[in-house]
């Protein structure tokens, strides 16, 4: 009778132990397009900011009175320019996304953002967009395809939070009334695992081939 009720405490510590179990999903890294964009955020709008910054503590040792129309305007351009950085990180997909699995659902994170905990109980459905061929050249018209599901969304309420690295794999996860973009780098590997924990959500796998798109349930 005491080795069962032994037995019974260690199954439950392990209960304890997979409550904060969490599996990093590979993601791919961040594309070029991302990277020039983040460098003409920051490398335009940082010097400027520090221009400004260094002109207020010149006039500052000057004596200049900061009621003064001049400092009051070089205040507002310096607000003005660290409110389009902190707007365009948060807005834009600037830096690299990480992703993991936990034990209830998918963990979403990005450098200045919340990081995002999404269920897998709210998850209504998945959609995957992939090339056919990594490297293969898609014209753009093509690449639209992938972009008709977003933006039917969008049209219908939805709204859209990109946490994708790169346009070569998207998956998009609609939860309530919001679409999540993120960019695993193994995107069948990634459905499968999501079908092991949640059978119940629908996965729909899209190819971007240089003819046109291939879909079919996952």
């Amino acid at each position: 009778m005491n080795t069962i009720l032994r037995v019974e405490k260690i199954s439950l510590g392990r209960l304890n132990v997979n409550d904060t179990w969490e599996e990093s999903i590979p993601h791919i890294n961040r594309g070029n397009r991302r990277k020039v964009l983040c460098l003409m955020i920051y490398g335009f709008n940082i010097p400027l900011l520090l221009g400004k910054g260094y002109d207020i503590i010149v006039k500052v040792q000057q004596g200049v009175p900061l009621s003064s129309s001049t400092m009051i305007i070089d205040f507002i351009m310096a607000v003005i320019l660290l409110g389009m950085i902190i707007h365009f990180t948060t807005l834009m997909p600037v830096f690299t996304s990480s992703y993991w699995f936990t034990t209830d659902g998918i963990k979403i994170s990005r450098l200045l953002k919340k990081t995002l905990n999404l269920p897998y109980r709210t998850i209504s459905k998945i959609e995957i967009y992939e090339k056919s061929k990594r490297g293969e050249e898609i014209p753009k018209k093509v690449i639209r395809y992938a972009k008709e599901s977003i933006n039917n969304l969008r049209d219908v309420g939805f709204k859209m939070d990109d946490y994708s690295n790169d346009d070569d794999s998207v998956a998009i996860l609609i939860s309530g009334e919001k679409i999540y973009l993120i960019s695993p780098s193994y995107p069948r590997v990634f459905a499968q695992k999501v079908q092991k924990r949640a059978k119940k959500i629908p996965i729909k796998l899209v190819e971007i081939t240089s003819k046109g798109k291939r879909e079919r349930p996952f």
